[in-house]
């Protein structure tokens, strides 16, 4: 039987709606005053009639909501589903609103619903509405023809509109969002005949990205899909008031002021672009580049969908109305669908997420994270602008709602783990004006402009410094308490002076003994004759050359293993640095303060000071390695409450791993601990790391046994049972058990270890008794137990995952089954090796390598990527990308590494000249970042590439004899390949040819000096 429905369906682009909802299909009509809710196509749900007895004009249902919305000419209603089982599901009205301008909507209005419940509305006008709550108006826009019909796109990105009688298609993409500031940009799409409909490609299900496309509908009955073709337009803009030819431009008679198409052009090899912004030239000078390579300026950055950002150079072409594009830089920042980006003209980016409450500041040119910054979900980002300094610093103004954050950039700091940016001035117009921001810019002197409402505010660069400021940014107070911008900026980077910490420091990595000699010297001098409130020459009268030139003494000074003790002159011979000196610069430093320096800087230089003093009194018995690490292992120990800091990091660990004095570390160590060292003070000190002799570790970790056992008055055997049973000395802990008398658990455990766990049942019960222990989580004991059943493999689980202890799980492997055990191997490779891939961290990666006899591999990892060398492929997270995992002392280290052994000279040999002048030169940056440019300097300058391999000749059985990659002669370079890499072996068989004998022969001189290079 036909169903027979309520009232006639109006004739009407919009009198029928559909959608799918709560997993059933409903119909909605509208039938002059009332709307019909079907949910079939016969099966009448609801029928609502509106009390304005005018006829409705437009329905639209929201899948996302199941809201309804009707309108009039003059009003729109919404309503909403209550009550969810099938007989009870009703509509009901939730709001209504009037629509602006009535007299205008003579042709009809237009309903549309997009995400987040936004409502368009469409006549003369387009009105966007949020119906979360009460209805608020979002946007409006007048357009200058009557509208036939709008749609919202399903994710509210674009609207798609057209006229009555219309050819175009005006197509409106969301460039913000937020209840305060939204904005679209307008884009046309023209058509061959008049448009009858349109419509957006609905997604699949609600939660997956909308690739948008668009479905239009001609006079010609012609079905045309529109989707972006990734195709730009350049635009020539002539402005003849900027023109050198005006006059020459009116007699031709070209138009005063033009804009028109200059071309079209498609980005090749740029998947996925989601847009294309300009770079913010504020704050530099226009330049004009006939040239297309990486070294012209950025004009252009784009972003995809999945977070990529590169940066474009162009070259135009006039006469073939032609623009070349290059990509200039690119990173993948892992951030999708960041909803702003912004770049700046030194390769910055500044990236806001999808919520708006999250900053990310990316390096691109170094694909590196500098910055990032949760604002809460309180603080809306709604603009970003950049500007430069004269001295190339970039300062970030992040806009707000009702105030405007401007960020500048920071010295890297790898000791102290400083930021890289932070804020420097908060302006806010909330006691100015009620309305909010709209938008901001920079001035090219960097004054800041900033619109709200009907005023615009301008910013100079003078400002006052709050407080709060101070004390985070470690600015010295002025006597007015005002900064200018570019000044504040300018001391937080640019070249430091040679006394500061961060300077010394760095030299003393770079192992320029002779140059932190002569600048403590000088400072010295310079103290004894300062009055307060005069300025220090930031050179102290030293000639810079000294910091960049390689001179034979410093050389010389390295092989000997003297530090901080070489005279400049015979003059000077009783002025050598040592703990008197540096106890009288501190002195100095306490009632005089230099200017260059803040208060927390000017302690970290009396805690170098001190250091050096104290490595003087080792200097004839210290390597440079081990200099390094006593330094810094002291100044660790001085700045402890100071720093979050809780154990030295794998770069000074790696010096002492490296180093030949570990005897004297040893011992230092011990009395930095007032001779009694605990399991922390030997995980703080890395001692179980990198103390190569067997021996001299199981006497230590058996010292830190005794010394957890007698940490409290209780001497508690419990304690100390991990470490006893790693050195197998289950007697000793026997003994102590013996006299435990107050532990209740001493009988038990007296009896269980008389046993003999040699025994298959003995071992079992070990075992037992270890489960039971993690299950009370005693994991600490629960390790022990597993050593004692000889599971050395569980106890490293054990403290790995349940400890969190890296450093014991390594040192209780190498104590039990020494460093060529399986277990510690595979502890390394499967664990170890993967931390270090996941973040990134190439000291980590170059000890596990040298630990792994792969010294080869142990130089690679400190010049590339640890994820690429590793054989299980780790998917680096974002701690890998941060700009911390950088350090300039790795190329020290590398340079010291390559030449040790034949094994690191291979390895040398397999890193690319291009990739390790890339590494060189990133150094350098590096150097420059901190604000130690003359070590930038000395960098380039001094340094020395490896003869290539591809110019030697095979001599070693079709390899490269890494002896000649050397360009000086070195006596030092240890033999630790194997023997078929060193000598051709004798074989028979069918080749015909002699087969080259291993006999040893006395070379010649002249051959001697051919295998060193000479």
């Amino acid at each position: 039987m036909r169903a027979v429905l309520p009232g006639r369906p109006r004739s009407g682009l919009q009198a029928l709606a559909t959608g799918f909802w709560d997993t059933r299909h409903f119909n909605v009509y509208i039938t002059g005053s009332a709307f019909t809710i079907l949910t079939d196509s016969d099966t009448v749900l609801q029928t609502i009639y509106d009390d304005d007895p005018s006829h409705l004009q437009a329905v639209a249902f929201d899948e996302s909501s199941g809201k309804i919305a009707t309108c009039t000419k003059s009003v729109v209603r919404v309503y909403r589903p209550f009550g969810q089982p099938e007989d009870a599901l009703k509509w009901g009205l939730q709001s209504s609103f009037p629509i602006p301008d009535p007299q205008n909507a003579a042709n009809g209005v237009s309903l549309s619903w997009g995400g987040t419940e936004e409502l368009l509305v469409g006549h003369c006008a387009l009105y966007l509405y949020s119906t979360i709550a009460e209805p608020a108006q979002l946007w409006n826009k007048p357009v200058p023809n009557p509208l036939k019909v709008a749609e919202l796109s399903y994710d509210s990105a674009y609207i798609a509109s057209v006229g009555l009688q219309d050819c175009l298609v005006k197509v409106w993409r969301r460039l913000t969002y937020g209840a305060d500031d939204v904005r679209f940009d307008l884009a046309y799409l023209r058509h061959p005949d008049v448009i009858t409909s349109l419509r957006w490609r609905k997604p699949f299900h609600a939660e997956q990205t909308v690739e948008n496309a668009l479905y239009t509908i001609c006079a010609d009955n012609v079905i045309a899909t529109i989707t972006s073709e990734q195709e730009g337009l350049v635009w020539e803009v002539n402005l003849p008031r900027y023109s050198h030819q005006r006059t020459e431009a009116h007699t031709n008679g070209q138009d005063e002021t033009s804009i028109r198409e200059f071309c079209r052009f498609k980005l090749k090899d740029a998947e996925g672009i989601a847009y294309m912004l300009p770079v913010d030239p504020a704050g530099s000078a226009p330049v004009t580049s006939s040239f297309l390579d990486v070294f012209a300026r950025d004009i252009a950055i784009s972003y995809t969908h999945t977070g990529r950002v590169d940066f474009w150079t162009a070259r135009v072409d006039k006469t073939g109305k032609h623009v070349g594009w290059l990509s200039t830089s690119s990173a993948e920042t892992g951030l999708s669908e960041p909803a702003l980006v912004s770049g700046s003209t030194l390769k910055k980016a500044a990236l806001v997420d999808s919520g708006r409450s999250q900053l990310f500041i990316w390096d691109i040119g170094g694909a590196r994270l500098e910055f990032t910054q949760d604002y809460g979900t309180h603080n809306t980002i709604q603009d970003l602008d950049w500007t430069s300094t004269p001295d190339s610093q970039s300062i970030l103004a992040v806009g707000f709602q009702s105030k405007v954050v401007l960020l500048c950039q920071m010295r890297f700091d790898y000791l102290n783990k400083g930021p890289a940016w932070a804020a420097v001035r908060e302006i806010s117009i909330r006691e100015f004006t009620p309305h909010p921001i709209g938008d901001s810019t920079w001035l090219g002197d960097g004054h800041l402009v900033i619109g709200s409402g009907n005023q615009m505010f301008v910013h100079g660069r003078d400002y006052d410094l709050s407080s709060s400021l101070v004390s985070s940014l470690q600015l010295p107070h002025k006597k007015h308490g005002v900064w200018d911008l570019f000044e504040a900026v300018q001391r937080f980077n640019g070249p430091l002076p040679v006394f500061h910490p961060q300077f010394l420091s760095q030299c003393i990595l770079a192992g320029k003994s002779t140059v932190v000699r002569n600048v403590l010297m000088s400072l010295h001098q310079t103290l004894k004759f300062l009055i307060a409130g005069e300025t220090v020459d930031d050179y102290l009268g030293l000639d810079p050359a000294i910091f960049y030139t390689d001179e034979v003494s410093q050389a010389s000074e390295a092989h000997l293993g003297s530090h901080f003790s070489l005279q400049t002159s015979k003059d000077e011979a009783d002025e050598t640095f040592g703990e008197e000196t540096a106890h009288a610069i501190n002195e100095r430093l306490t009632k005089v303060g230099l200017r260059q320096l803040s208060g927390h800087e000017q302690i970290q230089l009396a805690d170098i000071v001190e250091c050096v003093g104290l490595v003087e009194k080792q200097r004839r018995s210290l390597d440079e390695n081990g200099a390094r690490f006593m330094l810094f292992f002291r100044q660790h120990g001085l700045r402890k409450g100071r720093t979050s800091e809780i154990q030295m990091s794998w770069r000074e660990i790696n010096w002492a791993y490296h180093s030949t004095s570990q005897d004297i570390l040893t011992d230092f160590v011990i009395k930095q601990c007032h001779g009694t060292v605990r399991w922390e003070d030997a995980r703080e000190s890395g001692m179980f790391m990198w103390l190569s002799d067997l021996n001299a570790l199981r006497t230590q970790f058996e010292n830190v046994a005794r010394n957890e056992y007698t940490k409290s008055d209780m001497k508690n055997p419990v304690d100390c049972s991990i470490y006893y049973l790693a050195l197998k000395k289950k007697t000793v802990l026997q003994g102590l058990w013996r006299i435990a008398h107050w532990n209740r658990e001493q009988g038990a455990t007296q009896k269980l270890l008389a046993n003999n766990f040699e025994e298959p049942k003995w071992r079992t019960t070990a075992l037992k008794n270890a489960y039971a222990l993690l299950s009370k989580r005693r994991f600490e004991y629960a390790a022990a137990f597993f050593l004692l059943a000889d599971h050395l493999q569980d106890a490293v689980n054990v403290c790995l995952n349940q400890l969190k202890d890296l450093q014991l799980a390594v040192a209780i492997a190498r104590v039990y089954e020494g460093d060529q055990g399986p277990v510690l191997r595979k502890l390394l490779e499967e664990e170890v090796l993967a931390v270090a891939a996941k973040e990134g961290n190439r000291w980590l990666a170059s000890w596990v390598f040298w630990m792994l006899n792969r010294k080869d591999m142990a130089v690679r990892a400190l010049i590339s990527p640890v994820y690429t060398l590793v054989e299980t492929p780790y998917a680096p997270d974002m701690r890998s990308k941060l700009f911390l995992t950088d350090d300039p002392a790795l190329v020290v280290l590398y340079s010291q590494l390559r030449q040790k052994t034949l094994q690191t000279l291979r390895g040398a040999s397999k890193v690319t000249p291009r990739v390790e002048w890339e590494f060189v030169l990133h150094s350098a940056k590096l150097y420059d970042r901190m604000g130690c440019d003359l070590l930038g300097l000395d960098l380039v300058r001094n340094w020395e590439f490896l003869k290539p391999a591809s110019s030697m000749t095979n001599g070693l059985g079709g390899e490269v004899n890494p002896l000649k990659m050397l360009r000086r002669r070195s006596s030092l370079v240890v033999a630790d390949l194997p023997m078929p890499s060193l000598h051709v072996a004798m074989r028979s068989g069918g080749s015909g040819k002699q087969s080259t004998t291993t006999v040893f022969q006395e070379p010649d001189s002249s051959s001697l000096l051919d295998s060193f290079g000479f």
